[in-house]
């Protein structure tokens, strides 16, 4: 089978990042062609994440801002061979005007099937179906079957157009070995006597730093050796709503005098650093915020979860709808977190408990699972 998959690739990107991921295991399934974004002035090509493994063919040959994506059709209906699929991971902010229904995207979508080229479209975000723009013959109109990462992307998706084809595939999560925690924290130069909690992921407004660096005073009333580290740097397309949160949090840490307390990376983690930070923590946060009114998943969650680490998470944020409180993890709201970490601090057989349901979901989600979930998307 011949897959055609056009997505952001090798760049400071979520989705970028998930797709590379996954194409390595596609790459080993189906004959993949990456059809990947010309890199903005602003940014540089991130080295594969698998040097070793068999390499992934990419084209770049597509921009976001493309105003009707001729080079990206060119060279798809030109292949040497036909494609039997061709697969975009579409993220709404990503496109701009992409969902109206005169847009370059719809027209190019249209053109494919007017080929006969069946197309896939993985959902990584579902506006509310209230939000007030005239999506509903949007996701018809493009003649997509879909690919929604929980099941409530696939409810508001259906209230928007409840006459598509839509299948339910996870996230993928990253299997790794986690380094020796007192190792780990040497390396990155944190006294192993600090009770590490570590929240990875851009810094936006819809992370819930400000939460977590609020807790930290009641936190350290109780453990002294506590240490926050927030695992991660601002996008370089970041809009300006992300950057004045930031320096909010930043100020509110000085404030409360906590600067001997908090760590800011300040930078784009690769994937060894990535797995250096998590390995190097006690409790792993992820305490997203649901306020943009996007049905979505957290790709940082999953990214985390084979860690090996308990984790706490935000109670209310749908991206987090499917990890189960008490078996995955421990939910809390931001009122909460405090008592939440106390918990996992003192009882350790709560903290094993999360670790081994966290362990088996990290499996169950495993790339080469979803993966496979894909083929059987693209053989139907």
């Amino acid at each position: 089978m011949r897959v055609g998959m056009i997505t952001t690739f090798q760049t400071p990107c979520g989705v970028a990042k998930y797709t590379e991921e996954l194409c390595y295991e596609l790459n080993d399934l189906v004959d993949l062609t990456v059809f990947g974004e010309r890199i903005q002035s602003n940014s540089i090509e991130d080295p594969p994440i698998y040097p070793k493994r068999k390499p992934i063919f990419l084209n770049r040959c597509w921009s976001r801002a493309d105003k009707c994506f001729g080079e990206l059709y060119s060279d798809i209906i030109n292949s040497v061979s036909p494609f039997d699929v061709v697969h975009i991971q579409f993220e709404s902010a990503m496109y701009n005007e992409g969902m109206y229904s005169q847009s370059a995207l719809l027209t190019f979508l249209n053109k494919l099937k007017e080929a006969e080229i069946k197309t896939v479209m993985t959902l990584h975000n579902v506006p509310q179906f209230n939000a007030g723009i005239p999506y509903t013959n949007w996701y018809k109109n493009t003649g997509c079957r879909f690919i929604v990462t929980n099941d409530l992307m696939k409810k508001e998706l259906y209230k928007w157009q409840p006459e598509v084809q839509s299948t339910t595939i996870k996230l993928g999560s990253t299997l790794f070995e986690p380094m020796e925690i007192n190792k780990a924290k040497d390396l990155i130069v944190i006294p192993r006597n600090k009770f590490v909690i570590t929240q990875t992921g851009f810094y936006g407004y819809d992370k819930g730093m400000l939460g977590l660096i609020e807790a930290m005073p009641r936190i350290l009333e109780k453990i002294p050796e506590a240490y926050l580290v927030l695992a991660g740097s601002i996008h370089p397309l970041a809009p300006p709503i992300h950057r004045t949160y930031l320096r909010k949090c930043i100020q509110t840490a000085v404030h409360l005098g906590l600067q001997n307390y908090i760590r800011f990376t300040g930078k784009f983690l690769n994937e060894q650093d990535l797995s250096l930070y998590l390995s190097a923590s006690d409790i792993v946060a992820v305490n997203h915020q649901y306020v943009f009114g996007l049905f979505s998943s957290s790709a940082s969650a999953h990214r985390a979860i084979g860690a090996g680490k308990p984790m706490i998470m935000n109670y209310n944020d749908v991206r987090l709808s499917e990890f189960i409180d008490g078996k995955h993890c421990l939910k809390a709201e931001d009122k909460d977190i405090p008592d939440g970490v106390f918990m996992l601090y003192n009882m350790p057989e709560l903290r094993e408990k999360l670790y081994k349901g966290a362990s088996e979901y990290a499996k169950e989600t495993s790339y080469l699972e979803i993966a496979k979930q894909h083929l059987k998307v693209y053989k139907k």
